[in-house]
């Protein structure tokens, strides 16, 4: 039985649990290489990348993704060095499995990364 009711302005929905069992989610901290040609291979494969992440968007598999900065603001001072996404998967092997056809990884944009549990706990 589920009671739905009024709590802090939005509808709070209760009960007893689902039987389908919801992906784990896990956060991708990747971190750029440092060499000079570093940017340049990011510039080159940005696009590839985009595209390869908003199909797993599509999919149900990225939840979200970003670029991490060297400072903050956007403006032409601000470099990316690093990215954050974070996915639905059944597993790490999954999650790597999802990253190892990225362009970020094919073109060595990406020289290190760690993948960790996680739980999004306010989306949009």
């Amino acid at each position: 039985m589920f009671v739905c009711g009024r709590q802090f302005g939005v509808f709070a929905r209760r009960g007893f649990a689902s039987s389908a069992r919801r992906q784990d989610q896990w956060v991708l901290i990747a971190y750029d290489a440092a060499d000079s040609d570093a940017p340049m291979r990011r510039l080159r494969s940005r696009e590839a990348h985009l595209a390869l992440q908003s199909q797993l968007k599509e999919s149900g598999s990225n939840i979200l993704g970003g670029a991490i900065l060297d400072r903050p603001g956007s403006d032409e001072r601000s470099k990316m060095i690093g990215s954050v996404i974070v996915f639905e998967a059944d597993s790490r092997v999954d999650v790597e499995k999802l990253i190892k056809d990225d362009p970020y990884v094919k073109n060595n944009v990406w020289s290190s990364w760690e993948i960790k549990p996680f739980r999004v706990a306010i989306k949009k």
